[in-house]
C-alpha cells in the first residue's frame, strides 16, 4: 500500500440507503481516480468548518496533500481517516461511470463514523457557515 492519496470534491451525493452507498464525480486524468480504480475502495471525510485549510490543501496539485496532518488508516478498508473530520465514509468501488470529461464513482459503505460539529460548506466561491433559523 503506497503513500495515501486525496482530493477535494465538489460534492458527494448519498444514492441507495439498501445498501448503502455514495457517489462522487472525478474529472478524467485526475491520479487520485487512477488510484480509486486500481484499489477499488475510496474514503470521504467530511471536513468540520475549522478545516478550511484542508480542503483548500486536498484541492492543490501538491503531490505530499498528507504530509504534516493527522489522519489514521480507517477500519476496514485502510483509506485515510482525517482527524477532526465531522465524519468519515469507507467504500468499496460497485462501479464506475464515464460521462462527458468525468467518470462517477459508486461505492457502497463497508463502515464509517461521525461526531457532532458544524461542517466545512463551501458555495459560490468560498467557505460560509450554516446558521439555523433563529440562531442569527
Amino acid at each position: 500500500m503506497g503513500l495515501p492519496v486525496g482530493m477535494t470534491v465538489s460534492a458527494v451525493t448519498a444514492l441507495s440507503l439498501n445498501p448503502p452507498q455514495l457517489l462522487t464525480c472525478l474529472q478524467h486524468g485526475k491520479y487520485t481516480l487512477d488510484v480509486i480504480r486500481e484499489s477499488g475502495r475510496f474514503g470521504v471525510n467530511f471536513l468540520s468548518e475549522d478545516q478550511a485549510d484542508l480542503a483548500d490543501r486536498f484541492a492543490s496539485n501538491r503531490f505530499d496533500k498528507f504530509t504534516g496532518i493527522s489522519w489514521a488508516p480507517g477500519h476496514t478498508l485502510g483509506v485515510p481517516s482525517i482527524a477532526g473530520a465531522l465524519a468519515v465514509a469507507e467504500c468499496i468501488v460497485t462501479e464506475v461511470i464515464s460521462s462527458g470529461d468525468h467518470d462517477i464513482v459508486i461505492g457502497t459503505l463497508t463502515s464509517g463514523r461521525s461526531r457532532e460539529g458544524a461542517a466545512l460548506i463551501y458555495w459560490d466561491r468560498g467557505y460560509h457557515r450554516l446558521v439555523r433559523q433563529g440562531q442569527e
